[in-house]
């Protein structure tokens, strides 16, 4: 498969390499329109001429048991103009077209343009293939070249564990190299949102308002919430120092699980607003260090965005919170979002550093005691 660079061209890598993120990649299932650009990425790693990959690529967007997903940054200070700098593909191999691999749903590609690489977007593109693979199968097969030390390392982040090694090929995807053939357990978690029988993008934009995706910063990665999440964030949350400013005491776990299951499984469903909520990571190791979320809100037709973050005590002072706080911004800009605010407590410096870093202001509204920042 190739994961990050495609076979037979792989991207280099090391264990210890920084990443270079400075703006934030967005990770959102193709458009008819996204094809043209993916194919000419195809080409750079790939075989086939342009016109059979646009074909396949089309076949993935509009397939039942297909999907493409593409990741985006923006060029310049207009976010309009939007740059495909990677994609990945899933699809169902039946019982029949595996050859002599298993037959179910496979990772069939992951590319990232070379100026783009080890910033967290091949990462970002994988976790939303394992999100839509989450709500059809109980496991997801991928495959790549044994001397593919990125794609190795990537697969074995986020849990791929490898079952053999040989030649995988299957119709219109040939190998002559050894293939490390490696598999993951999805649970099937009925916190995400479900398909309608009409594709997936009626699962990732709810009523009009954008939805959670992966999203990719410099050293961290938002991963959309989920109720299982609750056992991983109960004991980061279970400090009274984080309600220092805004009250409350923590939540046990069954309330955090209660909490989660609300915002993830019963949003809102009035038209009117909409609860995205991520699990903050630091990229590096794995570790979650806090959350971050936006209550998007639709007046008259234009969407605003109420913004909050929170960092584990033991993980502040390192910018975690204004890095996680620009990444999200950023992706609402991306999705149309005209104005975002939030409220920070007046002596709460470090949160009023974190919302002048995202471009807000504070103004003379005071809500329950704390000021409003907007911008």
């Amino acid at each position: 498969m190739g994961a990050v660079s495609g076979r037979g061209r792989f991207a280099e890598w090391a264990d210890r390499q920084e990443p270079r993120l400075r703006c934030p990649a967005v990770v959102a299932l193709a458009l008819a329109g996204d094809v043209a650009a993916a194919a000419d990425l195809a080409l750079t790693v790939a075989p086939g001429s342009r016109d059979e990959w646009q074909e396949r690529l089309l076949r993935d967007v509009r397939g039942r048991d297909r999907e493409l997903v593409v990741a985006h940054v923006a060029q310049g200070a207009e976010s309009a103009n939007r740059q495909l700098v990677g994609y990945a593909r899933l699809g169902l191999v039946p019982p029949g077209d595996s050859g002599s691999a298993p037959p179910g749903y496979y990772v069939l590609g992951l590319v990232v343009e070379r100026a783009w690489r080890r910033r967290g977007i091949a990462e970002a593109l994988l976790q939303q293939l394992i999100a839509l693979a989450s709500e059809r199968t109980g496991e997801l097969w991928s495959f790549y070249d044994v001397r593919d030390t990125a794609s190795a390392a990537l697969h074995r982040r986020v849990g791929f564990r490898p079952e053999r090694r040989g030649t995988i090929g299957f119709p219109g995807l040939p190998s002559t190299s050894v293939d490390e053939l490696v598999r993951l357990s999805l649970p099937r978690d009925t916190a995400r949102p479900r398909s309608d029988g009409a594709g997936w993008a009626a699962g990732l934009s709810v009523q009009g308002f954008p939805a959670a995706l992966p999203l990719a910063g410099l050293r961290l990665g938002l991963e959309p919430l989920r109720v299982a999440h609750a056992e991983e964030m109960a004991p980061l949350l279970d400090d009274a120092k984080l309600h220092a400013f805004i009250g409350g005491e923590p939540a046990t776990l069954s309330d955090l699980r209660e909490r989660y299951r609300r915002q993830v499984v019963d949003p809102p469903s009035d038209g009117v607003q909409r609860w995205l909520n991520w699990v903050v990571r630091r990229r590096r190791d794995g570790r979650a260090v806090g959350t971050v979320q936006a209550t998007v809100i639709r007046r008259d037709r234009a969407l605003t965005a109420e913004v909050a973050w929170v960092v584990a005590t033991e993980y502040q002072g390192q910018g975690y919170a204004r890095e996680a706080a620009q990444v999200l911004v950023a992706w609402l800009r991306e999705q149309g979002v005209e104005t975002v605010m939030a409220h920070v407590h007046p002596d709460h410096q470090a949160s009023q550093g974190v919302a002048r870093a995202v471009g807000l202001t504070p103004t003379l509204l005071l809500v329950d005691g704390e000021v409003r920042w907007q911008g």
